[in-house]
């Protein structure tokens, strides 16, 4: 069975249905802030933020884009593809 989460949009009083991707980004990105890290959009890069920074949907180059990809003190130390 697909599960799929709802938002509520004030504004338009619509009820938006996330896609499985985004629903599951949703839970990845709660679990690694749970675990100390901060998690942040590439385009909103602060690798200064905090000792353990998680960027999400990070571009490569020749190779599309990490789903994340993990910094400790700046450097680059894990990847989600």
């Amino acid at each position: 069975m697909l599960t799929i989460a709802l938002i509520y949009n004030t504004f338009e009083k619509d009820v938006i249905a996330l896609k499985p991707e985004e629903e599951a980004r949703k839970k990845i990105d709660a679990l690694l802030e749970k675990a100390g890290w901060q998690v942040q959009d590439h385009k909103d890069l602060n690798l200064g933020s905090g000792m353990g920074v998680a960027v999400r949907e990070f571009p490569l180059k020749g190779a599309g884009f990490a789903d994340y990809l993990l910094f400790v003190e700046r450097h680059a130390v894990g990847i989600s593809l």
